[in-house]
């Protein structure tokens, strides 16, 4: 089983924020959450008056343990959608296969009984329809054409 590395979006956000080549796009992070428009020249400046807030913008605005929350509840969203449609097409194939069976298993035992009843005497398809013998059934054991 693969480990999973909790530090992978810590990483890829410290690479992509905190390399002296990216100073500008950390900047227009920082001016984009704050609504502040603070230059390039600044940089250093602003971020030496600021560290507490900087430092605390970092830690306080990935939380692992919500984001790992937040990426469960998808997951199990996701699973239970699959789950149903998953459930919901073996429920209908089954559902099927069961009424295909039921329904030959009836078929056969009303032909057996028409049969039986001809057997008896049964010469007309009232006389079998009479005894719960569907018209289609009297006819097919009877030979009549529909």
């Amino acid at each position: 089983m693969s480990q999973i590395n909790k530090e992978h979006k810590d990483r890829l956000f410290c690479l992509i924020f905190g390399r002296e080549e990216n100073k500008e796009w950390t900047l227009s992070l920082y001016n984009a959450i704050n609504g502040s428009s603070y230059a390039d020249s600044h940089l250093k400046q602003f971020l030496f008056m600021r560290k507490a807030e900087v430092t605390d913008m970092f830690l306080t605005e990935y939380n692992e343990e919500e984001t790992m929350n937040m990426f469960k509840e998808e997951a199990y969203e996701q699973g239970m959608e699959q789950g149903i449609k998953q459930g919901v097409e073996q429920g209908i194939k089954q559902g099927v296969e069961q009424g295909l069976k039921q329904g030959r298993e009836e078929k056969s035992a009303e032909y057996k009984k028409a049969l039986t009843l001809f057997r008896q005497g049964a010469s007309t398809p009232e006389e079998l329809t009479s005894q719960g013998i569907s018209e289609e059934v009297a006819r097919d054991v009877l030979g009549i054409e529909q």
